[in-house]
């Protein structure tokens, strides 16, 4: 099948066939979206990360979703829904670049190089970034690695934490029942480019809560009995009453911010659920009171999993109770993922570490409550950066 020049992957599909490549594999969402021609295309929910698109020297790209029940919006014939795993994404891969000998990657993790080489038997894999076809990388100043715990780049961290907040507090402000998630998650791009951040390093979420469990029709297979958090911004409208999690983030000199909060649309919390908010912080404060230079993230664990006696541990599936960002949206030490305690041990967090404290508590017939402390590990322990505001339910409209 041959490629129309009009499609958008058309100039990407070109410049795989000049240089060689039987394939791009792009986990980066702003790439994908640029490539893809779409504005939303999905998140990667695995660590590492696994590719959120695939595309050929010839033929649609594959967009890879955990969820297909939130990429409805996508045209059918792009859409190949799995579950973000490493053996899903191996059992596929062969299928969409059959044969492939050298692909090109815009990730350089190593363990998700791997995983690629593994599954399609040991072909070559290559930087995206000097083709011009990684967008995200190639917006990114070249040259050898940035220390992102150098006092320059701390301060800029947290100036591009600051502008963030700024942009949040100014969509806030003007959204309001009725939008969709989608145009909602539009906005705060736009309220991002109005503060001095043109860059999403994100497909920003605004993902209502599901407050039952038999209402996530995602929850099946491995995450069946998982706690129903949903990262895929649709379609459906915010009406007053819903609890919406919202995920953000830019580039800011090169850095990379992180923010989240959860909403109440239309009302002031009701008890029920300013008790999920009063358990986050019960959590996130001890998370915050073990954070220092020395320690660990197994140490972290610990202190997340103190006094808590629920079945589920107070972050979700595939995601995090705690992470550093800097030069990358989610970067060691993790805290709370499948990598496990071992793992965590040997993860050890040094003086200038910028960390998103973000526990996850949810309860079946109220919905859940998720919020990000931004916080500066120091020799005597963490400095918080964030808003106090965001660490209880934000009211909209």
């Amino acid at each position: 099948m041959s490629t129309p020049a009009h499609e958008p992957w058309s100039g990407a599909q070109a410049r795989l066939r000049a240089a060689g490549l039987d394939g791009l594999l792009i986990a980066a969402p702003g790439s994908a979206a640029a490539i893809g021609g779409h504005r939303r295309i999905g998140v990667r929910q695995a660590d590492p990360p696994t590719p959120s698109l695939v595309l050929g020297p010839i033929g649609a790209p594959h967009v890879c979703t955990p969820d297909p029940d939130g990429a409805l919006h996508l045209p059918a014939a792009h859409v190949h829904p799995h579950w973000f795993d490493a053996h899903s994404l191996a059992r596929r891969l062969p299928d969409w670049l059959p044969g492939a000998r050298r692909v090109a990657m815009d990730s350089r993790d190593e363990a998700t190089i791997a995983l690629v080489r593994n599954a399609l038997h040991g072909a070559e894999v290559i930087d995206a970034a000097p083709l011009g076809i990684g967008m995200w990388r190639a917006s990114t100043a070249p040259g050898p690695p940035r220390d992102r715990h150098a006092p320059a780049a701390v301060a800029a961290l947290h100036d591009g934490y600051v502008c963030t907040e700024a942009a949040v507090f100014a969509w806030l402000a003007a959204l309001h029942a009725g939008v969709s998630e989608r145009d909602a998650a539009f906005a705060l791009d736009a309220a991002g480019a109005d503060h001095g951040l043109p860059v999403p390093h994100i497909e920003h979420v605004v993902a209502v809560s599901a407050r039952h469990a038999a209402e996530a029709p995602w929850l099946r297979g491995d995450f069946a009995n998982a706690w129903p958090w949903r990262q895929l911004t649709t379609a459906r409208r915010l009406v007053p009453g819903d609890l919406a999690h919202v995920d953000a983030g830019f580039l800011y000199d090169g850095w990379v911010t992180d923010l989240g909060c959860t909403l109440v649309i239309g009302r002031d919390p009701t008890s029920s659920e300013a008790a999920l908010a009063a358990d986050w912080r019960a959590v996130a404060d001890r998370v915050t009171a073990a954070a220092c230079a020395g320690a660990t993230a197994a140490d972290l664990r610990a202190a997340a999993l103190t006094e808590w006696t629920d079945e589920h541990a107070p972050w979700p599936d595939g995601l995090y109770v705690a992470h550093a960002v800097g030069d990358g949206s989610v970067t060691p030490p993790f805290v709370g993922t499948d990598l496990g305690v071992t793992a965590e041990r040997s993860m050890v967090l040094r003086t200038g570490d910028v960390l998103m404290i973000e526990p996850f508590v949810w309860r079946d017939g109220v919905g859940g409550f998720r919020a990000e402390r931004c916080v500066l590990i120091g020799d005597d322990g963490a400095t918080v950066w964030s808003s106090p505001r965001l660490e209880d339910f934000v009211r909209v409209g």
